[in-house]
Parts: C-alpha cells; sequence; structure tokens
C-alpha cells in the first residue's frame, strides 16, 4: 500500500498543472516619445500597441502652460501592426542602446519597444543624422504609421478651427528663446509647425548667448506656411 501510495503521488505530481497564460498582446507594444528639441508642445508621444487583441496607434500631444490634451487614436488592421514588429525586428530595436549625433538641436527620442516576449529601452538624439540607420528605422517607421492613421502633430492656437489656421517656421541665428504674442513659448528656437490664427503676431526673442534682445512682427496666412529667419546681433 505504501509503494502504491507514493506511485499515485508520484503520478499526480507529474501531471503539468496548467500555468496562466498571459496575454498575446502582453509584450507587443512600441512607444516613441520626444524628449528634447525644437518643439512647441511640452510632451508628444507616438504609441503602437495591442489593447484586448486589438491594434492601435495612438497619438499624444500635451500643450505648454495649459492643462490641455491633443489625444488621438485610431484602430489599424492587425498586419499593420505586425508590418511594423518586423520593421523593428529588422532594425534590431530589442538590441539598440543609446545614441546621440553630434548636433546641439537635434530632437532626443526615447524609444520603448516590447515584442517576441522581451523589452528594450534607450534615447537616440538625432536619429537620422547617425550612420546607423538601424535608430532612424525604428523612430520613422512609428511616426509614418501613427501620422498615417492620426494626422501629423502640429501645434495649434486651441481657439482657432483647424481649416483656419496658419503654419509658422521660425528659425534664428544663434538659437534664441521665443515669446509668441505675450506668451513665452518654453522652447527655443527652430520652432517647427507652431500653428497659429490668421492676421499679425508679434514675437520676442532672447538670445542668452548674445545677451540680446529683437522684437518682430509678422502675418501668418489661412492654410499657409510662414517661414522666418532671423539673425539676432547684439
Amino acid at each position: 500500500m505504501k509503494s502504491l501510495a507514493v506511485i499515485v503521488l508520484v503520478a499526480v505530481l507529474a501531471v503539468p498543472t496548467p500555468a496562466r497564460a498571459q496575454p498575446e498582446y502582453y509584450f507587443d507594444h512600441v512607444h516613441v516619445s520626444v524628449e528634447a528639441g525644437p518643439s512647441p508642445f511640452a510632451a508628444v508621444v507616438y504609441a503602437v500597441r495591442h489593447v484586448d487583441r486589438q491594434a492601435i496607434a495612438l497619438e499624444t500631444k500635451q500643450y505648454p502652460h495649459v492643462p490641455v490634451y491633443d489625444n488621438r487614436v485610431q484602430v489599424i488592421p492587425s498586419a499593420d501592426f505586425a508590418g511594423l514588429v518586423e520593421t523593428l525586428r529588422a532594425a534590431g530595436a530589442l538590441e539598440l542602446q543609446d545614441a546621440a549625433a553630434d548636433a546641439s538641436l537635434a530632437v532626443t527620442y526615447r524609444v520603448d519597444v516590447a515584442f517576441d516576449g522581451k523589452t528594450n529601452s534607450f534615447a537616440v538624439k538625432g536619429p537620422n543624422l547617425l550612420e546607423d540607420t538601424r535608430y532612424a528605422a525604428v523612430v520613422d517607421a512609428v511616426i509614418k504609421l501613427v501620422e498615417d492613421v492620426n494626422g501629423p502633430a502640429y501645434y495649434r492656437d486651441l481657439a482657432v478651427p483647424e481649416d483656419e489656421i496658419g503654419v509658422l517656421n521660425l528659425f534664428t541665428f544663434p538659437p534664441s528663446e521665443v515669446e509668441l504674442d505675450g506668451v513665452p513659448l518654453g522652447r527655443s528656437t527652430p520652432i517647427y509647425g507652431l500653428e497659429l490664427k490668421p492676421g499679425s503676431h508679434k514675437a520676442t526673442l532672447r538670445c542668452k548667448k548674445l545677451g540680446a534682445t529683437r522684437r518682430i512682427r509678422f502675418t501668418i496666412h489661412k492654410g499657409e506656411p510662414t517661414v522666418l529667419n532671423i539673425n539676432i546681433k547684439k
């Protein structure tokens, strides 16, 4: 009887206990966030991930100085997400480490990826300026997919309908802090895609390097880009 009991106990222990299944989508996501660089936003995040086995593309923009977010979410075909994962896999996104181009005004991105049961996180400054093209492949693929379905991340005057706005691209030499229509942007030039209402605007440009300030007026036209190149003189 004792031998039989041992045999029964061993048989019971040998039966595999069903493990708690981890959701398939748990490891499937990629987030790209802007950490630093010429952006009028306080934060910009691009993300593609699975939620309840549904692939979605997310874009979040946080406006400076006000508790306002522009959150855009769109369902995308699972095949599009699978294609993105293939791009990430081919670029070695799970093995990439922090990298930085030698360019003071380049945008720095934080990339968080998770697939194939593995995760990785790295920061990259100026991915399109690096000799290693894998960084640009990862960042560009994510941003393109998100913007294809959600639209580009433009800054705009929240009181103006999107079809009425114009866009300002502002460059100064040397880089300067910008106060626009009396409101500090909290960003230095260059600034791209600053969406403004049509009409006359004024900006104060403060260059710490030269200890100089310059004040300018400019006009924004509906639906058109305005490009300003300003030389700051002491």
